[in-house]
């Protein structure tokens, strides 16, 4: 029998996966290099996420399909079987942090990106 995948999955809306991934890339400070987090990470209010190992995925079709939106990621069957099967609005675009409890973050709306963490 397999441990229970700890994963915190984000959904919602990217205009592409390049402007997704640009959110999501850790900051360091100049001078020391001392890491900041992503602006992902600091919207969201949560700092774990910024260095867990990360997959994303953004669809041209908005879909509601939890399935659909993990299709190709991973672990995506061990994804499902703890996530609900649809989202409660149509989606394009899925982040999924692994090793990081399930996010209660806040909601991050930053240049066209749109995420919610996926309860």
């Amino acid at each position: 029998m397999s441990s229970p995948l700890v994963a915190s999955v984000w959904v919602g809306h990217a205009p592409d996966e390049a402007a997704l991934e640009e959110l999501l890339l850790a900051d360091t400070t100049p001078c020391d290099g001392d890491a900041l987090g992503s602006v992902f990470s600091r919207a969201a209010g949560a700092p774990a996420l910024a260095s867990a190992v990360r997959e994303l995925r953004v669809l041209s079709t908005p879909t509601r399909e939890v399935a659909a939106l993990l299709e190709g990621l991973s672990f995506a069957a061990r994804l499902r079987s703890a996530l609900p099967a649809e989202t409660a609005a149509p989606c394009s675009a899925v982040v999924v942090f692994y090793g990081v409890a399930p996010e209660r973050g806040a909601p991050v709306h930053l240049g066209g990106v749109h995420l919610e963490p996926l309860r």
